[in-house]
């Protein structure tokens, strides 16, 4: 038996492994995506998105308090 954990995975890693996403043409998805469609394509929770918004490159729409982020493609 190994004594050593396994490496914890890259996020590319994790996102590598998961079926195809729903759209397979990207050309077909609008210019920018909301947490909800994204998640949709990534086959991810929202909540998944919004941890990992820097990774996906999301962009805040507007200066408020909360405002809402869009993804590119």
């Amino acid at each position: 038996m190994s004594s050593h954990s396994p490496r914890p995975r890259a996020v590319g890693d994790a996102i590598a492994d998961r079926p195809a996403p729903v759209s397979s043409d990207l050309h077909a998805l609008p210019a920018l995506l909301t947490v909800a469609e994204t998640a949709e394509v990534l086959r991810v929770v929202r909540s998944w998105v919004y941890e990992h918004a820097a990774e996906v490159c999301a962009v805040e729409l507007g200066n408020g308090h909360t405002p809402p982020l869009r993804i590119f493609p």
